[in-house]
């Protein structure tokens, strides 16, 4: 039962760190991310900052510190932005692409 208890507690422990993580940086990354993307498309801009917490959260551990890991998160949703901005855009391209060739 000590094992049990021990695994709950840890869950909630490392739950509690990345809701705190993920308040204290959201917003701030989604203005950047919207920035970049424009506010027309702020769905794609809120799933980049969610997949860049993500990815950095998972790697906390290989970071000096906060400033560290905060500098990083912006790195990951430009990347990301740029990721979904590439693929509309080749989207863009075979949609148009096979339109005109239906004229």
């Amino acid at each position: 039962m000590l094992l049990c208890r021990s695994r709950h507690h840890h869950f909630y422990a490392v739950t509690h760190h990345l809701e705190a993580f993920y308040a204290e940086n959201y917003l701030s990354l989604l203005r950047f991310a919207e920035r970049v993307l424009g506010p027309e498309n702020m769905s794609l801009a809120e799933d980049c900052v969610q997949e860049a917490i993500y990815k950095v959260y998972c790697r906390r551990k290989e970071f000096s510190g906060p400033l560290a890991m905060k500098a990083h998160i912006f790195t990951c949703v430009h990347n990301e932005v740029i990721s979904v901005r590439r693929k509309n855009d080749s989207r863009h391209r075979h949609l148009a692409a096979r339109f005109a060739s239906d004229f």
